[in-house]
């Protein structure tokens, strides 16, 4: 008789569904036994109400474009440049070593602290909170990019460079090319980090935006509000995640394909 075999990504899928349903089962248990202060934590039931009443009503669309906005262009000008400067000072060693206290040293500045810096340099419109998401990534991205430049195999760049190839082919079919894995690592991470600098962002001031209601919530004690937004950016962050996840799948196809990769 054939045997029937589980795949992997099957029984990661279901591991999964069981443990976030057991987390809300348990969680509205609590909260309807009184084991959980519902004002305090509210309900997996609340938050679900609230959830379809923001959707039904309309209300969270504005909120959700403008933080988006946000997220997507911070994204976007944090990971260009950060690859950029990753390559550069990958490849020109000398300039690395004169900015590296530079970079350090700006790295090192608690970016919380001195978000309200940039509400005041760049006022309370949109424009603040991109700069500040692309401050966040960049650094993240920039890091990853050039520790991939500095990893490239030598032996494989000398070979190349024997066989007639200079620099700028070198940089392009062979450092370039082998620091990618590394840019993604620091895309996945950068994805979190792009959307807490906007939500941070809104905090300090906003109208609108995820960050906005949460705070909204936050002072009209609605506990399943804010959970409800945190919930929410979860969502998001795990969809970003996916998304990149086969970006990176389709740039790096060389790579031995592994099922039970998750």
């Amino acid at each position: 008789m054939r045997k029937f075999k589980l795949k992997p990504n099957l029984i990661v899928t279901v591991l999964r569904v069981l443990i976030l349903s057991l987390f809300f089962i348990s969680w509205e248990i609590g909260a309807r036994t009184g084991a959980l202060d519902t004002f305090f934590f509210s309900s997996p039931s609340e938050i679900a109400i609230d959830l379809y009443k923001l959707f039904f009503t309309g209300k969270i669309y504005p909120h959700i474009i403008m933080t988006m906005k946000e997220v997507f262009i911070g994204l976007l000008l944090g990971s260009l440049s950060g690859i950029l400067f990753g390559i550069v000072l990958g490849k020109f060693e000398i300039l690395a070593r004169v900015l590296d206290p530079v970079i350090m040293g700006l790295y090192a500045i608690p970016k919380i602290a001195i978000a309200p810096l940039f509400i005041l340099w760049f006022g309370l419109g949109i424009t603040a909170k991109i700069v500040f998401a692309w401050v966040v990534v960049f650094f993240l991205v920039f890091f990853n990019t050039y520790a991939g430049m500095k990893s490239v195999n030598l032996d494989l760049i000398d070979s190349v460079r024997a066989m007639g190839a200079n620099e700028w082919q070198i940089l392009l079919k062979v450092s370039i090319p082998s620091c990618v894995p590394w840019i993604f690592v620091g895309l996945k991470t950068s994805l979190g980090a792009s959307l807490i600098a906007a939500i941070v962002g809104e905090f300090v001031a906003a109208d609108t935006g995820l960050g906005y209601l949460i705070m909204e919530g936050s002072t009209l004690f609605m506990t399943q509000r804010v959970l409800s937004i945190v919930l929410l950016l979860s969502v998001i962050v795990i969809a970003m995640d996916i998304c990149l996840r086969k970006i990176e799948n389709h740039f790096l196809k060389w790579r031995p394909s592994d099922e039970s990769k998750i």
